[in-house]
This record gives structure tokens, C-alpha cells and sequence, in this order.
């Protein structure tokens, strides 16, 4: 199996494009009832759909994992498969979960592979978090994922992007 690793982290990291590529989706509306339970619920609750979300997608319950998501993040992940991805085209969130499962079972089990060994949130706004997972199949790599805070509780909305911009440099005016 630890020739299967890098395999391991590949297939996760092609799995992250297409997610990351939604990512830039911003919630459409905020709620004055979500932003009263999100104290109740707190990031907690934001943790716990993501848990739910890979516990579902790893057992294969494609349906079930793609209700975690807002509507509008699961049509922008079915159009960008869509739109840059070569194989199979999906109708719907589940089926491109299903295209994902493939990938995962080649090389493992998915419920081991998709295993959350770590999420830690952040409330960033009244009715936004920030959860930050790690899963067993690639502990050196974490993604963040936004959740808003709906009337139905917390749903994933897209995945924050990494900051990759070089970090600022001084440099000397007398050389």
C-alpha cells in the first residue's frame, strides 16, 4: 500500500480541483433566522455536516452527501465537470460523486479513504463557516470548506482557496 500513496493523494487532489473550482460561489441569501440558531448551533454544527457529509460519500451514499450541499454549489460542481472534465458526463451532484467513488475504490476503500481524522471550524460571519478537514488518506493536506447557515441548518457552499500568492518580499534600495 505504500505504493499506492502518491495514487492515494493524486486522486484526492483531482478530486479537489473540481471542487475547488466551485469554490468561488458566494451564498445568495442571508437569513435573520439563521443568523439567530447560528449561536445555538454553533461551528460545531458546521464540523458535524462536514464528518457527515464524507461519512456519507465514503459509504456511498451519494444522495444523502450531496443534500450537505446548497443547491447552488452542487449545479456549479455538476457544470464544471461538465465543462472540464473529459469522462463520463454527470445530471446531477450524485453522479459526480458516483465518478469520484470510482476513482477512491481503485484504490482502496472509500470509506477508509474519505475517513475525517480531523475538522476544525471558524465562525466567520453570522450565517458563514469555515471548516478546515483533514482525512486519513492524505494527513498532510487539508481543505477548507464554507458552510452557510440556512433555515434547513448548515450547508456546504464551496471550498476556500489557498492563499498561493508569494508572500511580500523586502528588498534593498542601496545594492
Amino acid at each position: 500500500m505504500a505504493n499506492a500513496r502518491p495514487t492515494v493523494l493524486v486522486a484526492l487532489a483531482a478530486a479537489a480541483l473540481v471542487l475547488t473550482a466551485c469554490g468561488d460561489d458566494e451564498p445568495e441569501k442571508s437569513d435573520a433566522a439563521a443568523s439567530d440558531t447560528a449561536a445555538a448551533d454553533g461551528v460545531e454544527g458546521a464540523e458535524a455536516v462536514v464528518r457527515a457529509f464524507y461519512d456519507d460519500f465514503g459509504a456511498g451514499d451519494y444522495d444523502a452527501a450531496c443534500e450537505r450541499w446548497t443547491e447552488e454549489y452542487a449545479a456549479t460542481l455538476v457544470s464544471e465537470w461538465n465543462e472540464d472534465n473529459d469522462a463520463k458526463r454527470v445530471r446531477d451532484c450524485p453522479e459526480v460523486l458516483a465518478q469520484f467513488a470510482e476513482v477512491f475504490d481503485v484504490l482502496g476503500d472509500p470509506a477508509e479513504l474519505l475517513e475525517v481524522s480531523d475538522a476544525s471550524g471558524t465562525l466567520v460571519a453570522d450565517t458563514t463557516a469555515h471548516v478546515e478537514v483533514t482525512l486519513a488518506s492524505g494527513e498532510d493536506e487539508t481543505d477548507t470548506f464554507e458552510l452557510t447557515l440556512t433555515d434547513d441548518g448548515w450547508l456546504i457552499s464551496g471550498e476556500v482557496l489557498a492563499d498561493t500568492s508569494p508572500s511580500p518580499t523586502t528588498t534593498s534600495s542601496d545594492e
